[in-house]
């Protein structure tokens, strides 16, 4: 059978089709097994711990890093449980003999996860997960493809910042100074348990949360008794990035609790970042009402004693325990004629230059038999 010219054409161009389709499928297979070869390499050479397990729970793929991070080789972990990986029950308590059937039923609550796994050796370490469902042909999972890396240090880092925390967060709320964090633009952040009682406060809920909220509530008198200007309060100069230290003030509320006040003393501790930036600002509150209303007390019986004494007609010496005066009325400076220069001297370089003293039979009595010597030095009565 002989076939046209026609024909001899059309089977040519069937053929090179056929060919050219051969070519193509080869190409494609060939970038394929390129694009496996480097995800290959990828996989391996990732500083990750790279591991698959079926649906079953037995591990399939296990990468270089993760056989050398659990300290298996491929034989002793290919083909072994997931649960070889993991200890029953991790350091907090909770239990993880059943963690890898739960990613596998539900892998959408376990895209990132961390828990506490196991090596060979027995260690405890700690690894961030990203586990990846992989479906079947009917869109179950095949496979969970779980990729994580070791926060171990970094947890136990966590851990002793946390604790020092705890540590430092008791000591603030038990110190009698007030402790005031507030942010660059003055939103209060946070009041510790003294800070909340000067402001007569009872819970952080029921503080102020900006700092000119304030200005209808409370006002800040200077030692003159003028009101402060709110530009001035410490919190609004430490906001413009100005430094406040032992401001003392008077706090008094003007609404709620009309009349209490509280004589304080505040200085400001900015914290920046490492570009210099305020990030936020630390005010520090310490009360000290009771000293200086002790201060005002005492000062106010010292100017009533000092009215009394100047009233006496006697006269009145107080010796300090060297003999030195160190207070008398006006009438004992009358009859001694006292100076004040001479009260500066002990009493055996004033009076014997200056007086005789005896007892009443005239006995002329020595600096040591003297009354005041034997008070003041010798502490008789």
């Amino acid at each position: 059978m002989q076939l046209s010219k026609s024909g001899e054409k059309v089977r040519i161009e069937v053929l090179e089709n056929e060919i050219r389709n051969l070519n193509e499928e080869n190409s494609f297979l060939r970038e394929e097994s390129n694009r496996k070869e480097k995800y290959q390499k990828l996989v391996e050479s990732a500083n990750s711990v790279i591991i698959r397990w079926n649906a079953d729970g037995f591990i399939t793929f296990a990468n270089e890093y993760a056989l050398n991070f659990f300290g298996y080789n491929r034989k002793e972990l290919i083909g072994r449980k997931v649960s070889i990986l993991l200890p029953d029950v991790d350091e907090t308590g909770r239990e993880l003999k059943d963690l890898a059937h739960e990613i596998l039923t539900s892998p959408s609550k376990f895209t990132s996860f961390e828990n506490e796994n196991v090596k060979k050796n027995g260690d405890r370490v700690w690894i961030s997960w990203s586990n990846h469902a992989v479906p079947d042909e009917d869109g179950d999972v095949a496979e969970i493809l779980a990729v994580g890396n070791d926060i171990t240090e970094a947890r136990k880092a966590e851990n002793i910042i946390r604790i020092e925390h705890s540590i430092l967060e008791a000591i603030i709320n038990n110190t009698g100074v007030g402790f005031v964090i507030s942010d660059p633009e003055g939103n209060i952040l946070e009041m510790n348990n003294a800070a909340l009682m000067m402001h007569g406060f009872n819970s952080p809920g029921e503080m102020f949360a900006r700092l000119k909220d304030y200005q209808a509530d409370f006002e800040l008198e200077e030692a003159n008794g003028n009101p402060l200007p709110f530009e001035r309060w410490p919190l609004a100069i430490a906001m413009k990035g100005e430094y406040v230290k032992d401001f003392k003030l008077k706090l008094l509320r003007k609404r709620e609790h009309p009349g209490d006040y509280r004589y304080v003393s505040y200085n400001t501790i900015p914290i920046r970042d490492i570009d210099g930036k305020l990030t936020r600002i630390i005010l520090t509150i310490t009360d000290f009402t009771e000293r200086k209303l002790s201060e005002e007390t005492l000062s106010a019986r010292a100017t009533e004693i000092e009215s009394i004494l100047s009233c006496i007609a006697d006269g009145v010496v107080v010796y300090d325990r060297n003999g030195r005066i160190i207070r008398s009325n006006a009438a004992a400076d009358r009859i001694l004629k006292l100076k004040n220069e001479q009260k500066e001297l002990s009493l055996s370089d004033r009076v014997p230059s200056r007086y005789v003293v005896s007892d009443e039979k005239g006995k002329v009595l020595s600096i040591n038999e003297m009354p005041a010597f034997r008070a003041s030095v010798n502490g008789e009565t």
